[in-house]
């Protein structure tokens, strides 16, 4: 790699991680609903949220729960982005593996990954 690509290379990594931090932030660090927002965008993921609270009865509270998947069902009212992102993302993560975020705030979140094609994150 010529060195003004590998400037451009690590310029697009932090924009990106960048822009991943921004998205956690926005999901209140709901893992798997920040992932999804990263490839649809926090507005489009706010009308998921919106649609699964207004047809589930879920409260926003409730959805705020990392365990709490049943937005997944209604990702198919976006019409952009990939709907099935965050599968794609971890279709190589064993299940079972254990994953650890830790907040600006210190809080670690900790998520039992199991997969997603069975709807199961713990």
């Amino acid at each position: 790699i010529k060195k003004e690509e590998s400037k451009g290379l690590e310029q697009n990594v932090k924009i990106g991680c960048m822009l991943l931090q921004i998205t956690f932030r926005e999901q209140n660090y709901n893992i798997p609903r920040a992932i999804q927002a990263y490839n649809y965008g926090s507005s489009y993921m706010k009308n998921v949220v919106n649609a699964c609270s207004y047809s589930t009865g879920c409260t926003f509270e409730e959805l705020n729960d990392p365990t709490n998947l049943s937005w997944l069902d209604y990702r198919s009212i976006i019409k952009s982005g990939d709907p099935y992102y965050l599968e794609n993302v971890l279709q190589y993560v064993p299940d079972g593996t254990n994953m650890e975020f830790r907040t600006p705030d210190n809080e670690v979140i900790t998520l039992t990954f199991n997969n997603l094609s069975q709807n199961q994150v713990l």
